[in-house]
């Protein structure tokens, strides 16, 4: 994997990332920081990769220390809108372990 970037949590981050993606993980970084901050592993941070195989556009993931926490690809060409929810989505799932969570149906819209 190529490293194109990387940065802190809610930081800015270095040149070469492309601004929507910097932007949703500062968003998502500090709204973690602000309302989990015990389920958020020290020193973690953000990193944007490529893989050599072109088979992924991009690579977003957690690093802490010398090891990844997960990783997952995203398309970095998203609205900005989107990609803030993709990049939300792929750290909740991560910090829940569920990748789905089916809600109970609500009894009054029951036909």
């Amino acid at each position: 994997m190529l490293i194109l970037g990387t940065w802190s949590l809610a930081g800015a981050p270095n040149e070469g990332v492309p601004a929507g993606l910097g932007d949703a993980c500062a968003r998502v970084g500090r709204d973690l920081l602000r309302t989990v901050p015990d389920r958020v592993p020290r020193q973690v941070r953000w990193i944007l990769g490529e893989e050599s195989r072109g088979e992924v556009r991009a690579l977003v993931l957690w690093w802490t220390a010398e090891e990844p926490r997960f990783w997952r690809g995203v398309d970095v060409t998203l609205p900005s809108a989107r990609l803030t929810c993709l990049v939300a989505e792929l750290v909740q799932d991560h910090l829940t372990g569920y990748e789905f969570v089916q809600w109970p149906e609500c009894p009054a819209t029951r036909t």
